[in-house]
């Protein structure tokens, strides 16, 4: 079973923003084209194109309403394009968005003509006047011809200078420990705690870099890690691993990190995925596509770009990490 997410850019978001949220508080739509992002554990929309209403396109009215026209020029240029298809609405009021029974409708009656056009589920988005989203995939029924489930998504996220994740509580509720915390939440704050406590980590390199990454995440409080290493702990590695010890010998490096996070986390509930490839793998490549933000431990090229395209092609961040050790004609030899 997968989970669903969607990504944007800021600067997409700001177009939405400023078309959909109306100074007259009245609710207003667009459609926007998206791409999938497929990982093993989750599908992410990522919206390239938005396709703003024309004149007569669209009746606003308190509630808004689309022309035929516009959902079948909106359906040519996602054809052309093979793309998918996002709806997206607002809601003159603050927070996560749930959905109307005319939403419902709406977006009900869409879905056969989006996924026959295109191959892939109709997206629907809708924003509140404080400009937090919620979203879900129409995704179609295994059996039934012309039945689409809703799939709510678990996270809708903004990507820019910073990084802004607006969370599906139902699906992805808090989880911190206040008292084990205490230092860590003064430093922040319990709202970006609870942010980050939700935070999907992907940890890619389990050596001396990625082994140190890992234990301050899990002290720090984070919940859901993905790791991916291909390798073994072997005895050379015990100067440099941390929280890994002799009788990890032979394991593989994320089993044994695994067991150091679950030892060191002051979460409550820690949830973490290991895929045993790289990252140049197949399996590694679709792990890391589950991931919000990326660590980059490796310490060969191909990995770092791979991860690269990661962040570039998937909008998904990647901080790069290492060790680097310079000499010079002054320094002694041991």
């Amino acid at each position: 079973m997968k989970n669903f997410s969607v990504i944007m850019t800021d600067e997409v978001h700001q177009i939405l923003k400023n078309h959909l949220i109306r100074s007259d508080e009245q609710e207003d739509l667009c459609f926007a084209t998206y791409i999938s992002s497929t990982g093993s554990k989750r599908l992410t929309g990522i919206i390239t194109e938005i396709l703003l209403p024309e004149k007569n396109d669209r009746e606003v009215h308190g509630n808004v309403g689309f022309m035929s026209a516009y959902f079948e020029r909106v359906l040519k240029i996602a054809i052309e394009r093979k793309e998918g298809i996002a709806f997206l609405h607002s809601h003159p009021f603050p927070g996560w968005q749930g959905m109307s029974r005319d939403d419902v409708t709406a977006e009900t009656r869409m879905s056969p003509a989006v996924f026959a056009s295109t191959g892939l589920p109709l997206l629907g988005l809708t924003v509140g006047s404080d400009s937090i989203w919620s979203a879900r995939f129409w995704v179609k029924h295994k059996t039934e011809r012309r039945k689409y489930n809703r799939k709510m998504c678990e996270s809708v996220r903004v990507i820019g200078k910073g990084l802004k994740i607006i969370y599906n509580d139902n699906l992805l509720p808090p989880s911190f420990d206040f008292e084990k915390q205490l230092r860590t939440i003064s430093a922040w704050g319990e709202k970006t705690q609870e942010d980050l406590s939700r935070l999907r980590v992907g940890i890619v390199g389990l050596g001396s870099v990625g082994s140190i990454v890992a234990e301050i995440l899990a002290r720090t409080g984070i919940s859901n890690f993905t790791l991916i290493d291909f390798d073994s702990v072997e005895e050379k590695n015990l100067d440099r691993l941390t929280n890994v010890f002799k009788q990890d010998i032979g394991r593989a490096k994320g089993l044994a990190i695994k067991d150091a996070i679950m030892r060191s986390a002051t979460s409550p509930n820690v949830s973490i995925d290991y895929s045993e490839y790289s990252v140049c793998e197949k399996e590694g490549f679709k792990s890391a596509l589950n991931c919000d933000v990326i660590y980059s431990c490796v310490d060969r090229p191909w990995g770092r770009q791979i991860l690269n395209f990661v962040s570039y092609a998937h909008l998904i961040p990647v901080i790069d990490g290492g060790i680097i050790v310079r000499t010079n004609k002054t320094t002694p030899k041991l």
